[in-house]
């Protein structure tokens, strides 16, 4: 005798795909939500550093003022209390005038997340990074020559500019320190458009 046929298992009501967490409205709001908040820090970081360019004298003892954070004392940086600190450690502590390329790094962001152009973030990292480093030592280099070696606290180069010069000139000399910042300085412009090598 033939095997009774077995009866079919009902059908499981299919589930509803769940829907993406990172939908493409999702995307896009944090895209432009990150490009807000990248273009104030650019602003905020150029105005804080330009701004210590002329206050960094008036603002030089509110770093060892127990007072800083209260409303008892003021700073006459444009970015306040904040703003100095953000800039002496920039300037002072790190890379002199240099730091002025940290601003565009995160202008370069902002433009990336709002689509304006087509940027390059990595290209744009590197030259900003090696921007900052090659011209605090080449303007620590310059200002030694002058009286002013000592401006922004640590000099137009900062604390890395100076200490890395200082090395360099005891390494080279001060004629074979020029030489080589001289070459860097070709490779770096190189490195921002062919048409120097070229021109050269």
């Amino acid at each position: 005798k033939a095997a009774p046929a077995r009866k079919a298992a009902p059908s499981r009501p299919k589930r509803a795909a769940k829907a993406p967490f990172l939908t493409d409205n999702r995307r896009r709001m944090i895209r432009i939500s990150l490009g807000v908040l990248f273009s104030i820090l650019a602003l905020y970081t150029l105005v804080a550093l330009l701004s210590y360019i002329f206050t960094w004298t008036s603002d030089q003892s509110l770093a060892f003022d127990s007072r800083m954070f209260t409303t008892e004392v003021t700073a006459e940086n444009a970015g306040v209390k904040i703003g100095f600190l953000w800039a002496d450690l920039l300037i002072s502590k790190l890379f002199g005038l240099g730091a002025l390329a940290l601003p565009i790094f995160l202008g370069a962001i902002a433009v990336y997340c709002f689509r304006l152009r087509d940027v390059n973030l990595l290209r744009v990292f590197l030259l900003c990074a090696f921007g900052a480093v090659i011209f605090s030592v080449v303007l620590a280099y310059v200002f030694s020559f002058t009286p002013y070696e000592a401006m922004l606290g640590s000099g137009a180069g900062g604390s890395y500019g100076h200490y890395a010069c200082r090395w360099l000139c005891s390494m080279l000399g001060k004629a074979g320190a020029a030489g080589v910042l001289g070459v860097v300085l070709f490779l770096y412009a190189c490195m921002l458009t062919p048409k120097v090598a070229y021109w050269f």
